[in-house]
């Protein structure tokens, strides 16, 4: 079953007559397909000089993220719209100005130069963004998504009216967010269960900050929750749990549970997840005379690459160095 949001139209035309290009969208299709298969794909479309090359990820049923390439020969104006709502956000503009705003204006005016700049589009939304004579490629990152959906499967409660739409204007947490994102797209990341959910969450939760900014100062949990958690995450291990699993056993949304376990545990879920695997790897590796792999996949990491960039992420070395050292 396709899910809502999916829908891409994109459009192309050359600054001068009102003269509308065909569509890029529909000669290419570029739909996400979903499930953790199709974490990477790669398509170029060409137009009259303008080449757009994009990379798809999606990582669960109602959000999928594109990195977008294209090299214009000559200033151009490109229209675009999308039954989602979507976070645009410019990676990366050598030399070009680039300029973003709401269909009704012939070219949009930006008020000053904003790096990395953002636009939200609501669901219907139609964008103009106009490129200048760029030195290299433009780059940039789509994130579409269905904001009532993907709450819903978050336990929070969003509507696509929460977010106004907005042109051209920078947050640092949300280009954190964003670039993520680039590197799944970019990287072929394995989807991780709650890591995933967790960037989602984030990715609601700074769009909606930027709307209600004020926040109460987050308590912890109590000693009761704690355990709980810590119990329940420990005995799966080596299974990928759902955020909304967690937030279920102390009755908390998941913006207040993530919020009350970094309190508490100095950490978000998705690092003492990690952690916890990894300290539960080094007891079977000095142990055990196992194979990296089979350490590996006994304690919920996908391959022996997957632990071995963790591993070395919070050790400092790779697991067989760490073990050479130990035995010294």
């Amino acid at each position: 079953m396709t899910p809502r949001g999916t829908g891409w139209r994109q459009s192309v035309r050359e600054p001068g007559p009102d003269r509308m290009r065909p569509s890029l969208a529909r000669a290419a299709q570029a739909k996400p397909s979903f499930g953790p298969e199709a974490w990477q794909q790669v398509s170029t479309i060409r137009h009259e000089g303008i080449s757009y090359g994009i990379r798809s990820v999606s990582a669960w049923t109602f959000l999928s993220a594109k990195v977008v390439e294209a090299s214009c020969l000559r200033p151009s104006v490109n229209s675009d719209e999308a039954d989602c709502s979507r976070l645009i956000v410019m990676l990366s503009q050598p030399d070009a100005r680039v300029m973003i705003g709401p269909h009704g204006r012939r070219r949009p005016v930006p008020t000053h130069d904003t790096p990395h700049q953002m636009t939200v589009a609501a669901p219907g939304a139609r964008q103009w963004g106009f490129f200048d004579h760029p030195s290299g490629p433009l780059r940039w990152l789509v994130l579409q998504f269905d904001v009532a959906n993907l709450g819903r499967q978050l336990g929070e409660g969003y509507e696509p009216s929460d977010f106004r739409p907005r042109y051209m204007f920078h947050d640092p947490a949300l280009l954190h967010i964003a670039r993520q994102y680039e590197a799944a797209c970019e990287g072929g990341k394995q989807p991780e269960t709650l890591r995933d959910d967790m960037l989602a969450l984030a990715l609601l939760q700074n769009l909606a900050r930027i709307e209600r900014p004020h926040e109460d100062r987050p308590r912890g949990l109590s000693p009761a929750e704690r355990r709980l958690i810590i119990e329940y995450m420990r005995a799966r291990l080596t299974e990928n749990i759902r955020l909304s699993e967690l937030c279920n056993l102390v009755q908390l949304s998941p913006f207040h549970f993530c919020r009350a376990f970094k309190v508490s545990l100095g950490v978000s879920p998705h690092i003492w997840q990690i952690r916890e695997r990894v300290r539960v790897a080094q007891v079977l590796l000095q142990e055990r005379e196992s194979t990296l792999a089979d350490v590996a996949l006994a304690v919920g990491f996908y391959d022996q690459a997957h632990f071995t960039r963790y591993f070395r992420n919070i050790v400092g070395l790779p697991p067989g160095r760490w073990l050479r050292a130990r035995r010294v």
